[in-house]
């Protein structure tokens, strides 16, 4: 248990410490698809590349054998409107989504592809006027382990942006070198040099080529070496606070010349969650996210440095985990944005309804029936309350043998 909580605090720390650093180039060329659901997956170039799927997702289409899924919407009139068809491998992974037009005759394909049926190898898209683009997936093996080597993106048959990992003999990351911009001419680049233990000591982020900030992990006074007044340097700190209960809090600490950031992460005697605080200077709550256990609530917020609440995400959970209600707010000088998702779900622990509000406008409610090995069979959404906008969705299915 304690091993994934390290996981989630390097996560949350790595968050952290990229968002101090303004200049560090976020490729925004990983492709995202929508699942059979309409929920979104993201794919992104981390260590192993898989999708964001629900486990729990994938070994229900593992379990009732799920060749592919063929969504279709009717208007109020009974007309087609649109096909989508979803198609999966026997891991329950998606292999291709085709959305066909019945009404402009038109469709578009994604294609993906895997290493060993789980790793994504490489994404294609194809748009209705058959543009083409392609996201390829870089693996490499150290010491009987793959890890993640790079990625590309291509539209047609031009590379628009790009990314490099090298490692040292135990597979630690010592430089991540993204290229993009028209014709590949910006790059950006994190260099990352460890002990004899392998244990992090120091990274350095370059632009273009130039030293912009290093960041040291030694925790003395004396670490920061850089003399140059146009580079940033900082230090940065991790250790751990045992409690009388049990319970124990994780900190980490960023010095910086003008900013420092502390990162504290509190989990109770069990390794349970409970809450993870960002600092600026030690007094300033920047970040923040809380887990109740006896509402099954989880809550992030984001302040601004007066205070002020910038942004914030809150789950509410039932016993089984699902998501019984998902609220987006996003707070403006002059107005504020609210989205919310509720959900009900039925005897089987399946999702009966959602109801999508946005800013307060007319809400989007979906109701689905299933058959007897719950697959959804039919869906039907309406927009608005007093003369609500109807379409029917129906669902068909081919399985594995």
């Amino acid at each position: 248990m304690k091993n994934r909580i390290l996981i989630a605090c390097s996560v949350l720390l790595s968050i952290s410490l990229f968002a101090q650093r303004n200049e560090f180039h976020f490729s925004n060329g990983h492709p995202f698809i929508q699942d059979e659901k309409g929920e979104f997956i993201w794919f992104y170039p981390l260590e192993n590349v898989h999708s964001v799927e629900n486990q729990k997702i994938l070994d229900k289409r593992m379990a009732d054998k799920l060749n592919n899924i063929q969504k279709t919407a009717f208007n109020k009139e009974g007309e087609k409107k649109f096909t989508t068809t979803h198609s999966f491998n026997q891991l329950g992974r998606i292999t291709g989504i085709e959305f066909f037009n019945h009404k402009k005759q038109t469709k578009s394909v994604t294609q993906i592809n895997y290493f060993n049926d789980s790793l994504i190898n490489e994404v294609k898209i194809i748009t209705p006027k058959k543009d083409t683009t392609i996201y390829k997936y870089f693996y490499e093996e150290i010491n009987g382990k793959l890890y993640f080597k790079g990625s590309e993106k291509k539209e047609n048959t031009k590379i628009e942006n790009s990314v490099l990992i090298i490692r040292n003999k135990a597979g630690k990351t010592t430089s991540n070198l993204q290229r993009f911009g028209h014709n590949l001419k910006h790059s950006s680049e994190t260099k990352s040099y460890y002990s004899e233990d392998n244990q992090l000591v120091k990274t350095e982020y370059y632009y273009d080529k130039k030293l912009k900030s290093v960041y040291n992990y030694d925790c003395n006074a004396e670490g920061k070496k850089v003399e140059d007044k146009k580079v940033k340097s900082s230090d940065i700190c991790k250790w751990t606070e045992e409690r009388s209960d049990g319970s124990y809090i994780m900190y980490s600490r960023t010095t910086e010349e003008k900013n420092n950031y502390l990162n504290a992460s509190l989990f109770d005697k069990d390794s349970t969650f409970i809450y993870w605080k960002q600092y600026l200077n030690d007094s300033i709550l920047v970040q923040s996210r809380n887990y109740y256990n006896d509402t099954k609530t989880e809550v992030y917020r984001r302040f601004n440095d007066k205070q002020k609440l910038k942004s914030s995400y809150k789950y509410i959970y039932d016993e089984s985990r699902n998501v019984l209600e998902h609220e987006y707010i996003h707070y403006r000088r002059k107005h504020t944005y609210v989205q919310t998702n509720i959900n009900t779900y039925n005897s089987d622990n399946l999702l009966e309804t959602n109801t999508r509000y946005g800013n307060h406008k007319k809400p989007y409610t979906t109701t689905y029936s299933y058959n007897s090995k719950g697959l959804i069979v039919k869906a039907i959404q309406k927009h608005g309350v007093k003369k609500p906008t109807v379409s029917n969705l129906t669902y068909e299915y081919t399985f594995f043998e």
